[in-house]
């Protein structure tokens, strides 16, 4: 876990942070094909230009998730500049 070592760190216990999770829903519809689609922009996005190659949380998370391959295949064509064939990629 990441957090025990930074609130150590500022003289804190995990017992001192009040934890939480945002989940947001957008949409429903009993087509996953078009919903799926409406979703593959936006990641691209996030997994290839939300920080830098070496720094982006994004990709990170979704690398930990078991999705390395992927992640990295997206920001990879993202950061060269092949914006539309990063959101055509499928795990």
């Amino acid at each position: 876990m990441q957090l025990r070592p930074g609130a150590s760190k500022a003289g804190r216990s995990l017992a001192d942070l009040e934890l939480q999770v945002n989940a947001e829903l957008s949409a429903f519809s009993d087509d996953l094909e078009r919903l799926l689609a409406s979703l593959k922009v936006p990641l691209a996005f996030s997994l290839g230009a939300m920080g830098s190659r070496k720094h982006n949380f994004y990709n990170e998370v979704f690398q930990r998730a078991g999705y390395a391959e992927l992640a990295l295949q997206v920001q990879d064509l993202w950061l060269q500049g092949q914006r539309k064939e990063s959101h055509r990629t499928d795990p």
